[in-house]
């Protein structure tokens, strides 16, 4: 049966590996949705935690739904709160890092959908 509704609290959590310790919840993708146009996962990161400056062939638009951050897109540093939607070209390089005294969580959504496969093989499973 197809799934149309994906709780947060039923979904895995993965946690990255050193040197970039940081949490994600995956919704779905184009292998759990074979017809998804998208994929969404429900990160976070604890005070400092940030992630290796990466590129996606995919956009990526974040949306910030607690917490401060610091977002690079091609190297321009913009500070990200609570109710700030972040858009990030296709092969555009960037990073976000938590830098408030509390837990930074967003929402990250791939367009097209971005194949989750390597979190679900590297990063440890939390839940």
């Amino acid at each position: 049966m197809k799934q149309f509704v994906f709780r947060v609290s039923e979904s895995p959590e993965y946690k990255a590996p050193d040197p970039f310790p940081r949490f994600v919840r995956l919704l779905f993708d184009a292998e759990t949705e074979e017809d998804a146009l998208l994929s969404l996962a429900l990160f976070r990161y604890e005070p400092g935690q940030t992630c290796p400056v990466h590129i996606h062939e995919q956009v990526e638009v974040y949306y910030i739904m607690k917490g401060l951050g610091m977002v690079t897109v091609s190297g321009e540093d913009t500070e990200a709160t609570k109710d700030t939607v972040v858009y990030i070209p296709a092969g555009s390089r960037h990073r976000i890092t938590n830098i408030g005294d509390e837990i930074l969580e967003f929402l990250g959504i791939f367009v097209p959908p971005l194949n989750f496969q390597e979190i679900r093989v590297r990063w440890e499973r939390t839940f």
